[in-house]
């Protein structure tokens, strides 16, 4: 296993690696879990990314509290999700990660969706205050 100083450098790691922006994915671990990779949600959903064991084919629900898979399959998921969800542009294919992509077809207006904006505003944040993770 890589040793890694902090859950940031990790998240940015497997970004880098999994060629996706780190500064989306450490702002969606961020609003998920405050970068906890223990936390387990109110319906079940567990570590960085708050992953739903029932959606993730192949990964036990303890193997999920393991930070490099959790980032590693929510990371995939990310990209699977900003290529095919409905809503295009922008970040608003996270609806899609949040809510899943039947639920989000219900939502008009992407942008303006909490979980959008709170991602946006800390991923905004992140490029601003931290030129070290930069752009894929």
């Amino acid at each position: 296993m890589i040793p890694f100083s902090t859950m940031a450098s990790l998240i940015v790691f497997y970004a880098k690696l999994l060629n996706f922006d780190p500064n989306v994915a450490l702002a969606v671990a961020k609003v998920e879990s405050g970068l906890n990779p223990r936390v387990v949600g109110g319906q079940g959903e567990i570590g960085l990314f708050q992953l739903k064991p029932q959606f993730v084919k192949g990964v036990s629900r303890q193997e999920l509290f393991n930070p490099h898979l959790n980032a590693i399959v929510a990371i995939e998921r990310l990209k699977e999700e900003r290529k095919n969800c409905v809503h295009q542009g922008a970040l608003n294919y996270l609806v899609c990660y949040n809510m899943g992509r039947t639920a989000a077809k219900r939502i008009r207006a992407p942008e303006q969706f909490s979980y959008v904006i709170k991602v946006t505003s800390q991923a905004n944040k992140y490029k601003k205050e931290n030129m070290l993770y930069g752009k894929n």
